[in-house]
């Protein structure tokens, strides 16, 4: 009975101190992740390319929108280029196709083209987003008409996180997101970002 007892007692301190070497290990390995390196954003033609984040508003109902999208680079270790291009809104129908081809109608004007320069603390706020969203994903609802989307995509493709939908919690994290990385929320008379 004794021994029994014993091999009980190392047993579980052999299981306790093998799961808390393993713990301090994955919390290292963790710390050491560059979400923005080359190997998790991908490359372009011929350099890294950047992370894309985008958000398609629908203020207008079917007809008209606005369109933004975030680019994320990184420079060197610990420096991220954030560019936000803002498209301005287009109430209206779509413009007839030309020649055959659909004329992409959301991107028509640039009213603003903003960069900044983040570091590590601030790349938190792209993590944070990163995370809400793949979170809402699980949530999303399926069958929506008409809505909002906001996509996370690095340009080699093998990530891209699509939400779709009414949920006004998407337009409210995204604001954050701009707010949280330095940037000021488009507005105009609909007041669709608050």
């Amino acid at each position: 009975m004794g021994k029994v007892i014993l091999i009980y007692v190392i047993c579980i301190f052999s299981l306790s101190l093998f799961s808390s070497c393993d713990e301090n290990a994955n919390n290292h390995k963790i710390n050491d992740v560059d979400v923005f390196s080359n190997e998790f954003l991908g490359y372009g033609l011929f350099e890294p390319a950047p992370l894309r984040i985008t958000a398609y508003f629908s203020e207008c109902g079917e007809f008209g929108d606005h369109f933004e999208e975030v680019l994320v680079s990184k420079i060197e270790d610990n420096k991220y280029l954030v560019n936000l291009i803002q498209y301005d809104l287009s109430c209206g129908p779509p413009p007839p196709p030309i020649n055959g081809n659909e004329v992409d109608y959301r991107r028509e004007e640039v009213i603003n083209n903003d960069s900044i320069i983040i570091t590590n603390f601030k790349s938190k706020v792209i993590l944070r987003y990163i995370h809400e969203v793949v979170s809402a994903k699980l949530l999303e609802e399926n069958f929506v008409h008409s809505g909002q989307a906001f996509t996370i995509e690095n340009m080699d493709s093998t990530m891209f996180i699509s939400l779709y939908g009414n949920d006004k919690n998407n337009e409210v994290r995204y604001v954050q997101f701009i707010k949280g990385i330095g940037f000021e929320p488009m507005t105009n008379e609909y007041n669709y970002i608050q």
